[in-house]
């Protein structure tokens, strides 16, 4: 059996590198001038949601929240906010959560990762189940996937695949499946997919019974998660290596190499929209055409991001390390740039939700945001 040094610490402080190259990254001299843009509203948590993609459900907007830094007495939270007024429905503090992640809502649940796979309910946010592994009491599961009536989870020593209505288990695997910023498991053709930091795969499991179908190498560790079409798959690579092809696109037929491109360290997950791929690597925002990898057009922040950039109305939403910036999609022309915080303490965002006219986004400086998309 292939094996790989990574071990799970050792994957933990690359995740605390990553954290810090790519958030604060290195300020730039020419930094754009910042737009007009006014929030909609402000939801101020009182703790740090940052990286936790907010969730919107009819009028609820959930987010999970961790303490802030210093703080030993808060527990992790999970918010619930009015989506037209920015006013806290409820708040719940417990150690269910255990760390940071994105929810989903199911029928009239609220699916988390956390130390344990859990649901609380869209209601109140008391806990409705919660999935305990017969050996592995707690671990570190991935934020959800949906998929029908079944909701998938990763943690560093398996996959598992639950009934989403009560936690019921479906099927576990065995293995190594840690990603560094445990991003969701993907689900398309029948299969879910996972790209990994122990063994440096991406894997892809049958959904009805978790065997494998394939697992495929890679050269470095995974931050991300792959995008998959009927045909390809698309996946950013953690490799600082500029000789290394960071962005690349395969056959799912036989997992060779359409094309590949060298960028630099990619840690946000992909975009895939009308033709185009967009990735974050290192500093850059760059937009490369699916069908070949041809460099479209690039725009550089000044600093780096661990979000998944939004596409609507022709305009591309990206947060990033010191602010929640808005390109022309197809010329990568500035739009505007948006910065929280005063003086030079700016404070990064993360991956937007759209609904409606409307985003919604998670700041390190511990609020939540609604912007208007026009």
């Amino acid at each position: 059996m292939r094996t790989k040094k990574i071990k799970f610490n050792v994957a933990m402080i690359l995740v605390f590198i990553a954290a810090i190259t790519f958030i604060t990254g290195c300020e730039k001299e020419n930094n754009p001038a910042d737009n007009d843009i006014t929030p909609v509203w402000v939801y101020d948590t009182g703790e740090d949601p940052y990286q936790s993609k907010p969730c919107v459900s009819g009028d609820n907007v959930i987010v999970c929240t961790q303490p802030k830094d210093g703080d030993d007495i808060t527990l992790p939270g999970t918010h619930c906010i009015d989506r037209n007024t920015g006013t806290r429905i409820w708040k719940i503090n417990d150690s269910v959560t255990g760390f940071l992640t994105s929810p989903l809502v199911y029928n009239n649940l609220i699916l988390e990762g956390g130390l344990n796979p859990h649901a609380r309910r869209l209601s109140d946010g008391s806990v409705e189940w919660k999935y305990v592994d017969e050996l592995l009491k707690v671990s570190m599961y991935s934020n959800p996937l949906i998929a029908g009536d079944a909701a998938y989870f990763a943690c560093m020593f398996h996959m598992v695949k639950l009934n989403a209505g009560n936690g019921a288990k479906v099927w576990k695997t065995d293995g190594l499946y840690n990603n560094l910023r445990l991003s969701s498991p993907v689900f398309k053709n029948d299969r879910v997919y996972y790209a990994d930091a122990s063994y440096y795969n991406v894997t892809a499991f049958l959904s009805a019974s978790g065997q494998i179908d394939w697992a495929t190498p890679f050269s470095s560790a995974f931050a991300n998660k792959p995008v998959v079409t009927e045909t390809e798959f698309f996946v950013g690579i953690q490799d600082a290596s500029m000789d290394a092809k960071t962005l690349r696109c395969m056959y799912l037929s036989d997992r060779t190499e359409k094309w590949g491109v060298k960028l630099g360290s990619i840690v946000s997950d992909l975009l895939l929209a009308d033709g185009k791929v967009y990735a974050i690597a290192m500093q850059t925002i760059h937009c490369r055409a699916a069908a070949d990898g041809a460099a479209i057009w690039s725009y550089e922040l000044v600093s780096g991001a661990v979000s998944e950039p939004l596409l609507t109305g022709g305009k591309l939403f990206v947060g990033y390390g010191k602010g929640l910036i808005c390109l022309n999609a197809e010329t990568g022309d500035l739009i505007w740039d948006y910065k929280a915080g005063n003086g030079n303490t700016f404070a990064g965002f993360s991956t937007p939700t759209l609904n409606g006219d409307k985003i919604y986004v998670s700041c390190s400086d511990g609020n939540i945001y609604c912007f208007n998309v026009n």
